[in-house]
């Protein structure tokens, strides 16, 4: 008897909790996209950022901080960089006597103390500056003639030192390649402090690739290479192949 209803009860009370349960699940669904999307924030819009650049200018802005505190500065600029949300400006501030960051979308307005011209795009301009500058210019040709540039400090360090008188080639030869006063012999030897001696393989690369280009580069460089091999009193067994190998390659 305890059994024929027994069954029955425990039967309905499966159903109505399954239909308890199916209620809650749909309550939970239809709500939880607007929890969702309440609790992502919205993303915050981005600036165009580009990469950093060294630049000297001096600089008037009128400027709002993110406090909303409006001043008026000089600022002697050193760079350009990437900030969080915008391009920023890095500087000497005259009014706080220290470096400071600024970024560019909170200046207001604008002006160069050294020639006073008035400056709507901030940015623009001291990108213009910078690539009318003797650094840009280095970097350029640095770029440009890096297999040109690698050669010749192989065959300077062919035998395990640059001479002064090597040296001195060099920085004849960098000024002949690139033909613009600006760039000063300590720029050029600063310059060749980044770059990394190369093995004998590497060299041959160099040297096939510079072969793509104009007979007049090949001339100056197999030419530089020779004044810095007789240079010296006794040629190195390393110059000769690398001058040898220079021969056959760019003649043919």
């Amino acid at each position: 008897m305890l059994l024929d209803w027994l069954f029955p009860v425990l039967l309905l009370s499966g159903a109505v909790w399954f239909v308890i349960h199916q209620k809650a699940k749909a309550k939970r669904t239809a709500i939880s996209p607007v929890r969702q999307s309440a609790s992502i924030p919205p993303k915050p819009e981005m600036h165009d950022l580009k990469p950093a650049f060294p630049v000297k200018a001096s600089l008037q802005i009128w400027y709002t901080d993110r406090e909303g505190q409006k001043t008026e500065r000089t600022v002697d600029v050193r760079e350009v960089g990437a900030g969080i949300i915008d391009n920023t400006l890095l500087g000497y501030c005259r009014l706080r006597k220290e470096q400071r960051t600024f970024y560019l979308h909170r200046i207001n307005q604008c002006v160069d103390i050294e020639t006073g011209e008035l400056i709507s795009d901030a940015y623009q301009y001291l990108r213009d500056k910078y690539e009318q500058s003797p650094e840009y210019k280095l970097g350029e040709f640095a770029n440009n003639q890096y297999d040109a540039l690698r050669i010749l400090l192989y065959i300077g360090k062919a035998d395990g030192v640059l001479r002064a008188k090597e040296r001195e080639i060099i920085r004849s030869t960098c000024h002949s390649l690139m033909n613009d006063s600006s760039i000063t012999d300590a720029m050029i030897d600063n310059m060749f402090k980044d770059i990394q001696l190369m093995t004998e393989p590497a060299f041959k690369l160099a040297v096939g690739r510079l072969a793509k280009q104009s007979a007049s580069i090949q001339k100056i460089v197999f030419d530089a290479a020779e004044k810095m091999i007789a240079s010296d009193k006794k040629i190195h067994p390393t110059e000769q192949v690398a001058l040898d190998y220079m021969r056959k390659r760019w003649s043919a």
